[in-house]
């Protein structure tokens, strides 16, 4: 693949990342070949170096001779005054309290009327582009679908399930308006197939 080429693709990832509300499970796919490019452009023979302990970072540093500042706070500064620091730093307060606000919302959510499965022997799909964490409960999940000894699990387009930190149970909301049909419960967020029924 051409360096323009690889750049393009490498633009346009950084526009999508750009997008996201967060980015569990996704930040080391975009840093990853950031730096794995720049590592490829520098005279290091770094992949005869990297294993699974390796800090791609240190590389990088180590392949250009980068010296880190002693006096990191005046760097700091300098920096600050480089990138409009005042201004992004207005944004991302904005943006935290409509986040502490939704967040909020979804700790009722996943808190209150709910529905909990054990998880013993589970399979899961899901977007990574769509999970939300949940400091102390543990990650919502969109467009997920788990497999498990009672059966399946679905959650709908418009519907979010919830795993626990210790990944030992699956939250449902809205127990309570559960329809049963036979061996499936349904909401209009999620649809749970049992089995052996």
């Amino acid at each position: 693949m051409s360096d323009s080429m690889y750049l393009h693709i490498l633009d346009k990832e950084i526009e999508s990342y750009m997008k996201k509300e967060n980015l569990v499970r996704t930040f080391a796919y975009l840093s990853g070949a950031i730096m794995g490019y720049l590592l490829d452009k520098s005279t290091s023979e770094w992949r005869k170096q990297v294993d699974g302990n390796s800090d791609l970072g240190f590389l990088i540093q180590k392949a250009y001779g980068i010296v880190i500042p002693t006096d990191k706070e005046s760097h700091i500064q300098q920096r600050k005054t480089l990138y409009d620091y005042d201004n992004i730093i207005g944004f991302e307060n904005q943006r935290d309290s409509i986040q502490a606000i939704k967040k909020k919302q979804l700790i009722e959510l996943f808190t209150q009327d709910i529905k909990k499965l054990p998880l013993k022997n589970m399979q899961i799909s899901f977007d990574p582009n769509s999970i939300i964490p949940l400091e102390n409960i543990g990650n919502i999940y969109k467009n997920a679908r788990i497999v498990d000894d009672w059966g399946i699990l679905e959650a709908k387009s418009n519907g979010y399930i919830l795993i626990t930190e210790d990944w030992k149970s699956v939250i449902l909301p809205y127990a309570k308006r559960i329809k049963v049909s036979n061996n499936v419960e349904e909401t209009e967020f999620w649809k749970l197939t049992l089995k052996g029924q």
